[in-house]
């Protein structure tokens, strides 16, 4: 399984460990923390890992929820259709971008079950601890 995950450059942190995490299930994650500048060419990058991925997870904070970057991809994972996963960190609910505040989301202090249930659909093992 291919995972998209979509970050702000403020909260690469986060999705450094939330890509640590998600590959550490066996699953391939792209991210755009390498891409630094903006332009034709990083556009193409992300139209073809948003094309080429599976599901695509937002990692949303106080520093992502109004990224032009951040609704160019939601926007562009919206028209290919692709599964859209929000993950919140320190964000109510109802300020969500208006486009993709009726999908379920994931608050990250809720992100081990959202991992295991990724898990369990990519048909993969889960271990259950007691």
């Amino acid at each position: 399984m291919r995972i998209f995950l979509s970050s702000t450059r403020n909260d690469w942190d986060l999705a450094r460990d939330l890509a640590r995490r998600l590959r550490g299930m066996g699953l391939h994650v792209f991210t755009d923390e390498k891409v630094e500048e903006p332009g034709e060419e990083l556009v193409q990058l992300l139209q073809r890992r948003l094309r080429t991925s599976d599901e695509v997870i937002f990692l949303l904070t106080q520093n992502s929820i109004a990224s032009e970057k951040i609704m160019f991809e939601i926007g562009a994972a919206l028209s290919l259709r692709k599964k859209i996963t929000p993950i919140i960190v320190g964000v109510d609910a109802d300020k969500l971008p208006p486009m993709i505040k009726h999908l379920p989301h994931v608050r990250y202090a809720e992100v081990t079950d959202y991992l295991a249930k990724l898990k369990k659909r990519n048909g993969a093992p889960v271990k259950v601890h007691a």
